[in-house]
């Protein structure tokens, strides 16, 4: 079975802090957890994933408006880099999002298109 790269320590040195869980397994791979950032000027970042599914959402609001949401249900693997200080999600198509929360937030997506 083939598994995602992040590791929840990953998630909770990146985010700065523990994550809000539904609680659908006993494991944090098999549960649905959700990662929240904020920063000054109401600025919000959240970041859903369920490794043992392999899907993510990172939603991006200013205010409580949502500005941006990038929701994926095939991602090939989720990395962190430390030295970035960022996460990186691939999909299976090839899509690239980055994520980055410090000094600010910043989401890079790189999308791959397919010719037919």
């Amino acid at each position: 079975m083939f598994t995602l790269s992040i590791r929840e320590l990953d998630l909770l040195e990146f985010f700065g802090s523990t994550h809000v869980s539904r609680c659908f397994g006993t494991e944090w791979f098999d549960s649905d957890s959700l990662y929240r950032h904020q920063q000054p000027g109401g600025i919000t970042v959240t970041c859903a994933i369920m490794p043992i599914h392999k899907d993510a959402r990172i939603t991006l609001s200013v205010n409580s408006e949502t500005v941006y949401d990038w929701q994926v249900t095939a991602l090939a693997d989720i990395k962190f880099d430390r030295e970035q200080d960022c996460l990186s999600f691939t999909t299976q198509s090839g899509d690239l999002l980055t994520l980055c929360i410090r000094p600010s937030i910043v989401v890079r997506h790189n999308c791959k298109f397919l010719a037919e």
